[in-house]
């Protein structure tokens, strides 16, 4: 019992996480950084990045 919830709680975390960082991207984005410097301070790919931003069309360059 305590490994399932220890494996949600993990879980949930690396979901806040995600979030945070797709978060930071669009507004790094705005603020007019590369996609591959968000990348680098996101910790996650190019083509991760371009994902997260796809949904803003203006964001994408």
């Amino acid at each position: 019992m305590c490994d399932v919830l220890d494996r949600i709680e993990q879980k949930g975390r690396q979901e806040g996480e995600l979030e945070g960082k797709k978060e930071m991207a669009v507004s790094l984005a705005r603020m007019g950084i590369s996609i591959e410097d968000i990348a680098k301070a996101a910790k996650v790919s190019v083509n991760e990045v371009k994902q997260w931003l796809a949904l803003d069309r203006s964001l994408v360059k």
